[in-house]
């Protein structure tokens, strides 16, 4: 059984792990390291500084330096997660992926201790007939074969039943099939997380269902429409699960299936890939769909024009990107992009928030 965590995880030191891993002296590794952060090569050092790496072999020095690589690298990545929190998207789609996080937050959030989820689907886009797509955060799948898609709304500049009932629909239409009786039709619940309370009625969590006007009777139609917010504290259990969304490391005893695997992410390195595998994602599906409008409105003043023109609009989309999920700062953006490009970035996300 998975219990919670106790304390947070230290950076790693790296230069003991190299030392573990090629079983030889703390001061041989500190050695190396200092060599080839001066800039000297690997062959360099293995012919010419013996006597200060205490003899390490060419063999031995390639090894070395692949994993301080590979190790820092993880590092840095481990840098670039720790300020996400379960209720960002990019972090929330890896979070999701895993059965035991979706099962505990369905049983607290409908209050089913019995709840069984058999499969979870994160992040995929289902297209309907007239060419719209739908992008699910995770869609779950029931013990009983019901199915249940959880979706997080940071943005308050929707309407948030109509994207609800959108996405019920199109999920609907999926997974019927032609010929098939409506009796056949998966009943759906849809859980709404968002970061306010959409209804301002001071609640954490609202149930909408479908009544009869007249007579004020409850009428099933296989849909279940449940809101929950993490703007409101009011002491529940649902409370509290929902207020750990908000928190970017978790230790809670309540919730070990939600602590463990915030843990595993920004810590473990398989999590931490997996995160920054996420990110890799995002960053690229926004700079290919900026870079292919861009290259579509650049065909009315020429091909060549129009692919500058499509490469410039996918950069500043992707400084946005980064800005926006990844709080990148003005310094890092700059490593990889203009500084005019950045300025647009900015002055388009500005401009957007007015």
């Amino acid at each position: 059984m998975n219990t919670a965590r106790k304390g947070k995880t230290k950076h790693m030191d790296i230069n003991q792990v190299i030392t573990g891993e090629l079983g030889v002296k703390r001061w041989q590794i500190d050695a190396a390291v200092k060599l080839i952060d001066e800039g000297n090569t690997i062959p360099f050092i293995a012919r010419y500084r013996k006597e200060v790496t205490g003899t390490l072999d060419d063999a031995q020095l390639r090894t070395l330096y692949e994993r301080l690589v590979y190790l820092r690298n993880l590092e840095e990545k481990k840098e670039q997660v720790k300020n996400f929190r379960p209720i960002d998207d990019t972090f929330f789609e890896v979070l999701a992926d895993d059965i035991g996080v979706c099962q505990e937050m369905l049983r607290i959030i409908l209050e089913d201790e019995k709840l069984i989820v058999k499969d979870v689907i994160v992040q995929s886009s289902k297209r309907n007939l007239y060419g719209r797509s739908v992008r699910l955060d995770a869609l779950c799948i029931l013990g009983d074969e019901r199915e249940c898609n959880v979706e997080l709304q940071r943005s308050n500049k929707d309407h948030h039943l109509k994207r609800v009932r959108f996405n019920a629909s199109s999920i609907t239409v999926r997974d019927s099939q032609t010929g098939e009786k409506f009796e056949k039709t998966i009943d759906l619940i849809v859980v709404y997380i968002s970061e306010f309370d959409i209804f301002k009625g001071g609640r954490v969590i609202y149930h909408v269902d479908s009544v009869i006007r007249e007579t004020q009777e409850k009428v099933d139609d296989g849909l279940e429409r449940v809101f929950v917010n993490t703007a409101v504290k009011d002491g529940t259990t649902i409370s509290e699960y929902m207020n750990c969304f908000l928190q970017k490391e978790i230790d809670n005893a309540k919730f070990p299936e939600l602590t463990n695997r915030v843990h595993y992410l920004k810590h473990e390195e398989g999590g931490v890939n997996a995160v920054c595998e996420v990110m890799r994602k995002y960053s690229e599906e926004v700079a290919e769909k900026a870079y292919q409008q861009g290259e579509e409105a650049g065909k009315e003043i020429g091909k060549e024009i129009g692919k500058e023109i499509g490469q410039r609009q996918a950069n500043i989309a992707a400084i946005k990107n980064m800005i926006i999920r990844f709080n990148a700062t003005k310094e890092v953006i700059l490593e990889d992009y203009t500084e005019s490009e950045y300025n647009t970035a900015i002055a388009e996300l500005q401009s957007k928030a007015q």
